[in-house]
């Protein structure tokens, strides 16, 4: 039976703490926050609690697998529910499309309706490219092979040449930024997304991220792992080229033979020692990456009766002046108010080149106030904002979740196809392994819910 530490108890960190209590591993989460979740962790505003994290998502398998492979199935502990329509995208131009879920046909008339004639049988071209795609990528995000150097167009050139109409091209631009890539740097493996939404439809689940997030961590107790909140890990001491232990804020010291960062791949670098980093290779890269992207999102509680109420998912696309926004249902109140979170992508924290400093006061005001604007100019079918309304901040992001500028998606690694671009799931460095949205395949409830599955097969059974 191995001593491990999980550092952070995200859905990585609760799932890979499940897994390695089922194989009868000495399981430790060690989370900095006082309440487990992560970016899934409810927010409480006004007495009301409030989803900030993703509301729905695609690929209900690798779940079931998890709550399969530890016990009872989903099933009995929470209820997953497909979502239709899957989203309502309004473009820039205003023009409003409603897709339904998992629905190609279906997809192909919303597309043409709203933007003419061919639009549809262009974003087929679209799903079929991402399709073949997966097939070349799917055994490598699983786990099951080499992740190999599959090469594959940037994702502006795959939609120069694929796609005719200008706001299918910003549609491909917003699925970039919904996993944390530049869209000017994104490859085009990022086509894979609308083919799996189409493929395995949207879902979400009965109780939103409370729910989701509420059955890992019951799931991983009842396997026998200890969670500890208000727990920050400051170093993760290394010697003889493996892991030895991880050292706490106030000086506690617990001794591990396998350490499991469900925490930001940068993050995870500052605890570690330097001669650690030397001998870590590729994981941690040493030559400059591009500057990472983030999420501002500013609560909007409106009219529950405005049109639109009953979408779940808005996407606004993002033009040469505004950002990409996705606008998630987060709270319907009795009062019959709804409160919409829009996170507009953006620059991550700090004050290196490409970064933004999120803690001045004024900047916050000021972005707040064009994410705003942007949302009741452009036809969002969100009704008439009212007084209510809170901020998150890439700042914010680093205080809560200890990625380094709010970066919580990770950073890919130029020139590779998404999903095969963040650092590995087993480092140099003996006993030390990575899980979620920074690590192999990368960020999304299924892909980080992967993520654990990969690690607990590389640990094995005690």
């Amino acid at each position: 039976m191995a001593r491990v530490v999980v550092l952070g108890a995200g859905l990585a960190g609760l799932a890979v703490a499940a897994r390695l209590a089922d194989l009868r591993h000495d399981v430790v989460v060690v989370e900095q926050a006082d309440t487990p979740g992560g970016q899934l962790r409810p927010h409480d505003v006004n007495g009301t609690s409030v989803d900030l994290g993703p509301t729905t998502f695609t690929m209900p398998a690798p779940l079931r697998e998890l709550f399969r492979a530890t016990g009872r199935p989903i099933e009995r502990e929470i209820e997953m529910v497909p979502v239709d329509p899957a989203m309502q995208i309004v473009f820039p131009d205003r023009t409003v499309a409603e897709i339904p879920n998992a629905s190609r046909a279906g997809t192909r008339r919303a597309l043409d309706d709203a933007l003419g004639s061919g639009a549809g049988a262009g974003w087929d071209g679209v799903v079929d490219y991402g399709s073949r795609l997966w097939q070349d990528l799917h055994d490598a995000v699983l786990g099951y092979a080499r992740r190999g150097r599959t090469r594959v167009p940037s994702l502006r050139s795959f939609s120069a040449t694929a796609l005719s109409d200008v706001r299918l091209r910003q549609l491909l631009d917003w699925y970039a930024t919904s996993v944390g890539e530049d869209p000017a740097r994104a490859p085009a493996s990022v086509t894979v997304l609308p083919y799996l939404e189409q493929t395995f439809g949207l879902w979400s689940v009965a109780g939103g991220s409370a729910g989701l997030i509420g059955a890992v961590h019951r799931r991983a107790l009842e396997r026998g792992a200890v969670v500890r909140t208000n727990a920050r890990a400051n170093a993760v001491d290394v010697g003889g080229g493996r892991v030895r232990s991880v050292t706490l804020d106030g000086g506690e010291v617990m001794a591990a033979d396998v350490v499991v960062s469900a925490i930001s791949p940068d993050g995870l670098r500052q605890i570690l020692p330097r001669r650690a980093l030397v001998r870590s290779g590729r994981t941690f890269a040493r030559r400059p990456l591009p500057p990472p992207r983030s999420s501002f999102c500013v609560l909007i509680e409106a009219d529950g009766t405005a049109r639109g109420a009953g979408v779940r998912k808005i996407v606004v696309p993002p033009d040469d002046q505004n950002p990409a926004l996705t606008v998630n249902r987060a709270a319907t109140s009795t009062a019959g108010t709804v409160t919409w979170a829009v996170h507009a992508d953006c620059a991550a924290h700090g004050d290196a080149p490409g970064a933004v400093d999120w803690s001045a006061a004024g900047t916050v005001r000021a972005y707040a106030d064009e994410v705003i604007a942007h949302v009741t100019s452009t036809a969002v079918p969100v009704g008439t904002p009212q007084a209510t309304r809170l901020v998150r901040t890439p700042h914010d992001l680093e205080q809560t979740t200890g990625a380094p500028g709010g970066a919580i998606y990770g950073r890919p690694t130029p020139g590779r196809p998404a999903y095969l671009s963040r650092p590995g799931n087993r480092t140099r460095i003996r006993g030390l392994f990575l899980a979620g949205a920074g690590a192999h395949p990368g960020p999304g409830v299924a892909m980080t819910v992967i993520s654990s599955g990969i690690v607990a097969d590389l640990i094995g059974r005690a």
